[in-house]
């Protein structure tokens, strides 16, 4: 199932003052949300559960959300008081689950389209232009991983899920990837291993607890796609790392005793491409929302004014020819103008009509000639002289 915005062509016809007020900062900021329901659609008072997610998209200043346990089984396109555009998918398999996306009207105008791809997998993309002209394209995939208890006695459902995330984030290598969401995933500290085998370039510094199987199935994925866990690259205090708050029996207090003690982890993230780490600011998880859910707000934000460095620049320079040897050295000398006729019968062409065909041929021949014969040397520094 394909759904398609009309702001496809609002794009190219938007007015300059829009892109001129949006190029002011190209800071955005994309966020993932377990929220466990989002309460009943009559239910239209500023105290519902989804004015409330209006109203901490305002607080925290996040432009698109990905939604994970709507609870909502029907396609749903509405607005809510806050100006925020509320997107849910379907459900064709169950009713427990539910993805969906909630834009700001900052980045709102700017979605080209949104895609279901299956009841755990859907993709929303957006064009932002640039200070170069061309826009930025964009690509957010909202996942919502089996738990491991369910991974584990339906392994297929796991694979499953992996295999339509790998199709989701096939796009043209100038396409930005974010796939985020609730991965239910462990991936841990950082061991002396991990850095051994190069594992560092997947996951960052400042992860938490200790990686379990279903995080050695995300790490998988990682190192395959070449991507990158944002939110265990920053330094913050444990409760700005935990995504997750759950509960356990606490057993030392005997087995009839009720007590239980709290479970902190670390099972949502934000993922991009290697290459675009240089966009990431700050990525964490805040606590405060007003929408009740034992998951909490993973936000990261990204300078796409940066996303020059993202790609490596062609290297221009031109060859430096050693030409103080070929001055000087006779036997340079006779070597340079023996490979140069070779060059020059080896590639007689007859004259085309193109004479400027004709001048590119012969100044490759001399070019050659004189990289086989003469030598390139390093370039020289110059020292700054400062003089009193």
């Amino acid at each position: 199932m394909s759904q398609s915005d009309s702001t496809s062509n609002q794009f190219t016809s938007r007015s300059k003052e829009t892109n001129r007020s949006f190029l002011v900062s190209l800071l955005i900021s994309l966020a993932t949300f377990n929220i466990r329901g989002l309460g009943h659609h009559e239910d239209s008072s500023i105290f519902s559960k989804r004015e409330q997610l209006g109203t901490d998209m305002c607080r925290y200043h996040v432009d698109i959300c990905a939604l994970q346990e709507t609870k909502v089984t029907e396609p749903l396109d509405c607005v809510l008081n806050t100006g925020h555009r509320l997107i849910c998918f379907e459900q064709r398999h169950g009713r427990h689950g539910g993805l969906g996306f909630v834009l700001s009207p900052r980045i709102a105008q700017y979605v080209t389209s949104w895609n279901y791809i299956s009841d755990r997998v859907c993709v929303l993309d957006f064009r932002i232009p640039s200070r170069s002209g061309d826009p930025i394209c964009c690509r957010v995939v909202n996942a919502y991983s089996p738990h491991r208890k369910l991974a584990a006695e339906n392994p297929v459902l796991l694979d499953n899920f992996y295999s339509q995330l790998s199709d989701a984030i096939k796009v043209s290598s100038n396409t930005e990837i974010f796939p985020l969401g609730g991965f239910n995933s462990k991936l841990g500290k950082l061991t002396s291993s991990d850095y051994n085998y190069g594992l560092d370039n997947f996951i960052g510094r400042h992860g938490m607890g200790t990686r379990n199987e279903m995080g050695d199935h995300l790490l998988d994925f990682l190192s395959e796609h070449d991507l990158l866990a944002a939110n265990t690259c920053f330094q913050h205090s444990s409760r700005h790392k935990t995504t997750f708050t759950g509960w356990r029996k606490d057993w030392s207090a005997g087995r009839r005793s009720n007590k239980t003690l709290p479970v902190y982890s670390q099972i949502d993230y934000v993922l991009c491409r290697n290459r675009s780490r240089s966009l990431l600011v700050n990525a964490r998880s805040y606590a405060g929302t007003f929408t009740y859910s034992d998951h909490r707000l993973v936000v990261a934000k990204l300078d796409f004014g940066k996303i020059p460095f993202c790609f490596k620049r062609p290297n221009n320079r031109k060859l430096n020819f050693n030409t103080s040897q070929l001055t000087s050295n006779k036997d340079i000398q006779a070597k340079y103008h023996q490979k140069l006729d070779e060059l020059t019968e080896n590639n007689a062409a007859p004259v085309s009509s193109n004479p400027n065909e004709d001048l590119a041929q012969l100044l490759n021949t001399i070019r050659d000639a004189a990289k086989q014969s003469v030598g390139t040397q390093d370039r020289k520094v110059r020292l700054r002289h400062h003089s009193d």
